[in-house]
């Protein structure tokens, strides 16, 4: 993904990123480690999903 954003932003693409953590520093910790560059990361951050 972060392949086709440094290619493709600059043509339109934008991405969204919906996080399913539920801790907020690991959640942001991963953001950056992983390099996600686009503005739009979105999390409720609540606790686990019950199934």
């Amino acid at each position: 993904m972060v392949a086709l954003y440094n290619e493709f932003n600059s043509q339109g693409l934008e991405i969204i990123s919906i996080s399913l953590d539920s801790d907020k520093s690991e959640w942001l910790e991963a953001i950056e480690e992983d390099g996600l560059l686009w503005p739009y990361h979105g999390s409720e951050l609540k606790s686990s999903l019950s199934t």
